[in-house]
């Protein structure tokens, strides 16, 4: 059987659970600026967290974020998500995520992960439920504002790690 390349998103793909004000809490810790400001008008659905970021902060009036030196600390700050886990804030597994991870992994196929998360937060959030052993490939979205390009990151991240290239026909995402 030919090996494909499985790329899983992590939020109410593989767990459910969250709301843990990481976003607010950074804003406040690096830049003194309340989310609230924005009066609920923000959609961060389907965006990186890379994107949501640099929105959210060009929205309150910081021209250029990611040119800010406080940006990068600020996106890879994940000490609100580990306070949260920290405190019984608890995440669950999909039911069947765990299963189908390890059938596909049973096959020969790679996993891995194509997430809107940085790299500490998915490993946070999957280590919370036992699932991060079964993912060391992956694009997260601290590497680009674009989701689209997460699939050639990973495609890289996959070809660098396991020495198999493969083609984007046999790469699929399951989000």
């Amino acid at each position: 059987m030919k090996k494909r390349l499985i790329l899983f998103d992590i939020d109410g793909i593989l767990i459910k659970g969250g709301g843990v004000g990481m976003t607010t809490k950074n804003l406040k810790k690096y830049f003194n600026l309340d989310i609230g400001d924005l009066g609920g008008k923000y959609d961060a659905e389907g965006k990186t967290y890379r994107r949501i970021l640099a929105e959210i902060l060009e929205a309150l009036g910081i021209k250029e974020p990611e040119g800010d030196s406080r940006f990068l600390d600020a996106l890879h700050d994940a000490g609100p998500l580990r306070e949260a886990i920290r405190d019984g804030k608890t995440f669950e597994k999909i039911n069947g995520a765990e299963d189908l991870v390890k059938k596909l992994l049973s096959f020969g196929h790679v996993v891995g992960l194509l997430t809107g998360n940085t790299f500490e937060m998915a490993r946070l959030k999957l280590e919370a439920v036992g699932l991060w052993k079964y993912f060391n490939v992956g694009a997260f979205g601290g590497e680009t504002k674009i989701r689209g390009e997460l699939v050639d990151i990973g495609m890289k991240d996959a070809e660098d790690k396991t020495s198999i290239k493969f083609d984007k026909k046999d790469v699929f995402i399951i989000g």
